[in-house]
């Protein structure tokens, strides 16, 4: 005998599963990191050290080529938060900086973006530019979850003004 309180009952478990397919156990799971493929295609890092120029001299800015590989499995909430800069010489860490993009974060099945990742202004550490040295940055590719791709920038000239 169904009741109205079986009735409704059911009826609320149909529509929270409509509302929530990942309760549902054939629902798409989100595809892994290692679908992406990221290339850093360019990229630069310059100091403005001239005496009128505010405490953070530093501008970086990256462009890379996120490209989603998997053939089902779309992403979003994709973005680059920070990344930490090294000297190529001798992998000596010299500090962190936090990126801004308007990347909106989203790739389909197949789809390639051009990202432009730019550092923050007074975000970064506040260690001494290595003018003339050559630096890599390593930071990752997050996606919602805080699921990271690790991906490295390497040797980039510093170039400096005074």
């Amino acid at each position: 005998m169904v009741t109205m309180r079986s009735l409704a009952l059911t009826l609320f478990i149909v529509c929270a599963g409509a509302l929530f397919p990942s309760c549902d156990q054939n629902s798409v799971r989100p595809t892994p990191l290692t679908s992406l493929d990221v290339k850093v295609v360019g990229g630069f890092v310059t100091a403005n050290l001239m005496p009128i120029v505010e405490p953070d001299p530093l501008y970086c800015r990256l462009t890379l080529s996120v490209r989603n590989t998997s053939s089902d499995g779309s992403f979003y909430g994709l973005g680059v938060r920070e990344g930490t800069v090294f000297l190529d010489a001798d992998h000596a860490t010299l500090g962190r900086f936090r990126f801004t993009s308007d990347w909106d974060g989203r790739l389909a099945p197949g789809e390639t973006d051009t990202v432009h990742l730019t550092k923050l202004a007074s975000s970064f550490s506040g260690f001494t530019p290595p003018c003339g040295a050559r630096v890599g940055i390593s930071f990752a590719v997050e996606d919602f979850a805080r699921n990271a791709l690790p991906v490295t920038a390497d040797s980039l000239p510093v170039l400096c003004v005074y």
